[in-house]
């Protein structure tokens, strides 16, 4: 079972709530091919899935979404309660602000064993894992996830003035284009456009 989030600032300001209700479980399960759309703290399960899926493995900052995955591999059934059941505090100095790029790099490699079918293969996701950061296309994740945040707090005219600068990074920017592309299956998926 998982559960809704009101995501809130370190003021305890309302930021974002997710709107995850209207999903069924075929669209869960397609969503979290794209990326993790749960916050941990929200979901639980009997302790015999955990104890099935030999608990959580010491991946840097994805072990909640390698044990997800891993549980919809194995077919259990997946749900979201309606309630929301937990305010979120982002915080400037939390692991997907301080870890963002190590975070997305290694959800990456997760999903790619994921759509293999070879999930379960700890030491060969591990080796992958562990392998040097290459810190150009760290910098360019950032560079393009700060661009991203920006652009949906502009206004309506000025995302349109942004169209052209866009156009050019999809086609010149294949990490941009990567980035991007998820966003807009996501949320189609979630229904949010």
């Amino acid at each position: 079972m998982l559960g809704k989030v009101i995501k809130i600032d370190e003021n305890g300001q309302e930021i974002a709530r997710n709107s995850l209700n209207k999903l069924s479980e075929k669209k869960i399960r397609k969503a979290m091919k794209i990326r993790n759309i749960f916050a941990h703290p929200t979901w639980f399960a009997k302790k015999d899935i955990f104890i099935k899926n030999n608990g959580y493995r010491e991946l840097e900052a994805c072990e909640d979404y390698d044990f997800l995955l891993r549980t919809l591999e194995k077919d259990y059934k997946i749900g979201i309660l309606p309630e929301y059941i937990l305010k979120y505090r982002v915080r400037r100095n939390s692991i997907c602000n301080t870890k963002e790029y190590i975070q997305y790099r290694n959800t990456q490699i997760i999903r790619k064993f994921y759509k293999k079918g070879m999930i379960e293969q700890s030491e060969a996701i591990t080796n992958e894992i562990n392998k040097d950061i290459d810190k150009n296309k760290e910098e360019n994740h950032l560079k393009i996830n700060n661009y991203i945040k920006e652009f949906y707090k502009m206004s309506t005219l000025n995302k349109l003035i942004q169209i052209p600068i866009i156009i050019v990074k999809l086609i010149f920017n294949s990490q941009f284009r990567k980035i991007v592309v998820d966003h807009i299956r996501l949320n189609i998926l979630i229904g949010k456009v």
